[in-house]
């Protein structure tokens, strides 16, 4: 697998810089006790794991020519998946900040009682539809993230 750019490193630190990010903000919730709701909580958690991994996805096959080596071995993507990837990492950041802001934090926002539910019952369908669309994409697309893990491991323990 070979480097195209500098836009694979600045992806990377960007991917690194969402992951602390999204650590950083679970603990401060976890310090602070402002956790009221464990499974929507949990839900949060599973929104920015699979952000991480289309940040991650959409930088290596972006960022390389991680397409090309896949060809080699009989696994075919078109090079506009790096695209979707970016559609994806786009949209979950922001169903995951609308969640974070309506749902987990709803207290600190200047609408109406009424209004602040409406949109929080929106939200929360939006985010499942959103994670299970991301779970479909994901599953097709399980060759690419299995080489992935694959070469981040193999460069762990060598």
């Amino acid at each position: 697998m070979r480097i195209m750019g500098t836009s694979f490193f600045l992806g990377i630190m960007a991917t690194i810089i969402l992951g602390i990010t999204l650590l950083s903000i679970a603990i401060y919730d976890i310090v602070c006790h402002r956790i009221r709701h464990v499974i929507k909580y949990l839900f949060f958690i599973l929104m920015g794991i699979l952000l991480i991994i289309f940040s991650l996805l959409f930088t290596v096959t972006g960022g390389t020519n991680l397409l090309l080596v896949l060809r080699e071995i009989d696994i075919d993507y078109d090079k506009e998946i790096a695209f979707a990837f970016a559609i994806f990492t786009c949209w979950s950041l922001f169903i995951a900040v609308r969640y974070y802001g309506y749902v987990l934090l709803p207290e600190y926002s200047n609408l109406n009682k009424e209004l602040r539910f409406k949109i929080s019952r929106k939200t929360i369908y939006l985010s499942f539809c959103t994670l299970i669309a991301e779970s479909i994409v994901l599953w097709w697309c399980w060759p690419i993230l299995a080489y992935v893990i694959d070469i981040i491991l193999l460069r762990i323990y060598r």
